[in-house]
């Protein structure tokens, strides 16, 4: 194949094939999907519906979480996403970025006091415009306990720490907080977009954030228990705003 070399400084390599470079952008507007498919069953035919969910709202980019490392091939067969990062897994199962956008950079950063491996995901990716936008994702820590307790102090900690590496950044990520609809979110680097309940149709553990100035012209709730415990959520971005 034919590659265009970013040239990448401290971080992974991606280069682009020039084939596959002149995808049709919306200017205006991303479509971008998050999803915690639960590892645990997690079996072919479950991510052949996945795969299928996901094929059908045809997002631009899609964040995913508790990927398992024997997996992420079944994913990467979906031709309409040529651009993957965070596909070499370090354990047993991790977050995956999908894209059709091409990407300058990625790489992870291990969320602080992790005793699960957890992690923000990031990756630079190339606007339509020719300008840059970071799009990531993550996973905090799977604890849990009342409010202003231990548990959840960690889970704003390491959102705190998200919040830090994108600082004076022009981002939009999305991931699985573990945090309850009922428990504190308010980071002063993340400005959060209003979004449903995505587990038990009670808590708000799939939330989105932003930096100043994005704003979003809708959300979706979609899949069901077939697909996961958790229901997907497809957000609709103005790009225009930046």
């Amino acid at each position: 194949m034919n590659y265009i070399s970013f040239g990448l400084i401290g971080s992974n390599e991606v280069k682009i094939d020039k084939n596959q470079y002149n995808y049709y952008y919306n200017n205006n507007q991303m479509k971008l999907l998050t999803l915690n498919i639960n590892f645990k069953g997690l079996t072919s035919a479950r991510i052949h519906k996945i795969c299928e969910l996901i094929q059908e709202h045809n997002p631009d980019i899609i964040f995913l979480q508790e990927v398992l490392n024997q997996n992420v091939s079944e994913f990467l067969k979906m031709e309409q996403y040529p651009f993957h990062f965070g596909t070499k897994f370090q354990h047993p199962y991790d977050t995956l970025i999908l894209s059709k956008y091409p990407c300058i950079r990625y790489d992870r950063f291990p969320l602080p006091l992790t005793q699960s491996h957890r992690n923000l995901l990031i990756a630079e990716i190339i606007l339509p415009s020719a300008q840059t936008l970071f799009v990531g994702t993550f996973h905090c820590e799977s604890v849990f306990g009342t409010i202003d307790s231990e548990q959840e102090i960690l889970k704003l900690d390491q959102l705190s720490f998200i919040g830090s590496i994108l600082k004076y950044k022009h981002f939009i990520i999305a991931g699985d907080t573990n945090l309850t609809h009922n428990e504190k979110t308010t980071i002063p680097t993340l400005n959060e977009l209003n979004s449903p309940a995505t587990f038990n149709n009670q808590k708000r553990f799939d939330r989105v954030f932003v930096s100043s100035g994005f704003t979003n012209s809708s959300t979706q709730l979609i899949g069901d228990a077939t697909h996961s415990d958790h229901r997907g959520l497809v957000i609709y971005i103005n790009l225009n705003a930046q």
